[in-house]
């Protein structure tokens, strides 16, 4: 084993944050914030003070989808959470009641990431259960769910010229219990980054940022995790458009392999463009296993998702470059 040591970035939510999901249903929202869109929300918001961006849109680092830690007060151990890896095989113990539990789990803290990373496997043993706590996997504190959901009631407002009345919605919230939130790791070049952050926590993140919603707070942290020495496999922490299909063919080879897909699209951020969608693309989503293919753990592409160049003058980018972690399989 080795020890690698990530640069991560702490969000500490200072109002409700509404994340769409894939069918754009404001009466529920997801609870992370994938890498694609975090990277799009540094990029534009370097883009509107005005900032130089590089001409390709890479802003010289990999970052990961932002992802839940626990922090129920200064006095408690910070807890971060990861994805737990997919596989093509359900692991399973003599009791069927604890089938069920393992199958719920979505997120395992990093002691147990680490001993999925070497190839240890998830919990079998009864007296193991005790740590899964709904979809989370974790050896720390648990009391309760830290992460909440509240439905919020908005008025859509039509336009001037028509007669229809203000129209009633409701709108899916998330918010973080204590000082809980989300982070997301970092490799490469932070700079853009760090230039980013200071305003972007300003105008925040997510749907209703016009009316103070996913505004935070936050800090910089580092994350040690071992990792193995040799290992074949590795686990997807971003969203991952492969750089070509000869890639993504090299990926899937490996006999652990196992996937979902996620489609990657909405709306353009710019002011002046915002009712026009960007093009869709289909990317790898966070947990994949793949076959390892290079020494530095980073694969893929970023791509212009510009649904027209008659319409729309600048690149619209769409980062697909993923980080990854070595994983025996």
């Amino acid at each position: 084993m080795q020890k690698k040591r990530y640069k991560a970035y702490v969000l500490h939510f200072t109002s409700p944050l509404h994340i769409g999901n894939a069918r754009e249903d404001y009466g529920s929202c997801q609870k992370t914030v994938a890498s694609d869109s975090m990277y799009a929300a540094l990029t534009s918001t370097l883009a509107e003070v005005g900032h130089p961006l590089p001409a390709d849109g890479d802003l010289g680092c990999v970052i990961s989808s932002l992802f839940p830690f626990r922090e129920m007060d200064e006095q408690r151990e910070r807890v971060y959470f990861f994805p737990r890896p997919f596989s093509p095989v359900h692991p399973r113990t003599e009791n069927p009641a604890d089938n069920k539990l393992l199958k719920k789990v979505k997120w395992v803290d990093s002691y147990w990431l680490q001993k999925l990373l070497k190839g240890d496997g998830m919990p079998t043993r009864t007296d193991q259960m005790k740590s899964i706590h709904g979809e989370y996997l974790t050896r720390g504190y648990w009391k309760e769910d830290f992460i909440v959901s509240a439905e919020m009631q908005r008025v859509a407002i039509a336009a001037r010229d028509r007669s229809e009345p203000p129209m009633p919605f409701y709108m899916d919230k998330v918010l973080f219990r204590g000082r809980s939130g989300l982070f997301f790791l970092c490799e490469g070049d932070t700079s853009l980054v760090d230039a980013a952050m200071p305003i972007l926590q300003q105008s925040g993140l997510g749907t209703d940022k016009a009316v103070g919603n996913g505004a935070f707070e936050y800090e910089v942290d580092e994350i040690d995790l071992e990792v193995p020495n040799e290992a074949t496999a590795a686990m997807c922490l971003s969203v991952y458009i492969p750089s070509s299909k000869a890639e993504l063919e090299a990926g899937l080879s490996h006999p652990a392999a196992a996937y979902t897909l996620s489609r990657r699209g909405g709306w353009i951020a710019s002011q002046e463009k915002m009712l026009l969608r960007k093009r869709a693309i289909y990317a790898l989503a966070e947990g994949s296993v793949l076959a390892r293919q290079a020494e530095c753990d980073v694969a893929g592409r970023i791509v212009d998702l510009n649904p027209s160049e008659a319409l729309v003058e600048h690149p619209v980018w769409r980062c697909g470059k993923a980080l990854f972690l070595p994983l025996k399989a």
